[in-house]
């Protein structure tokens, strides 16, 4: 079987599987909230991005604006851009900022969780 044949059929076969990804918006294209929002310091919750979160322990006076960008990867139209507008001027070591994506329960049936 020829090389570009066999690696056709691994593609088709990886995507077809059990190796689905669960990443939902990860081309950072729909944004139904905003395109930009901005002085988020202590705030976490959903802000920009469809599915993606900011999460944060800071209650100092650091603030960053989110927003979706078109400089990206190639293969991509859109990325997240997270931009410091006001440096806190001494963060403790237990302060985190963090992006993520929750997922639902349903989204991940196919992964089988507590079966033998």
């Amino acid at each position: 079987m020829p090389s570009k044949t066999r690696k056709a059929a691994a593609q088709a076969s990886y995507q077809q599987g059990e190796r689905k990804n669960f990443i939902i918006n990860g081309d950072m294209a729909i944004c139904q909230r905003a395109t930009s929002s901005s002085s988020l310091g202590a705030a976490s919750g959903y802000f920009v991005q469809d599915r993606w979160r900011i999460g944060t322990s800071t209650t100092g006076e650091g603030r960053f604006t989110m927003s979706q960008d078109a400089e990206a990867p190639d293969g991509f139209a859109n990325s997240m851009k997270i931009d410091c507008t006001t440096a806190e001027d001494g963060p403790a070591a237990d302060e985190y900022l963090l992006i993520q994506q929750r997922f639902e329960g349903l989204n991940l049936q196919s992964l089988n969780q507590g079966d033998a």
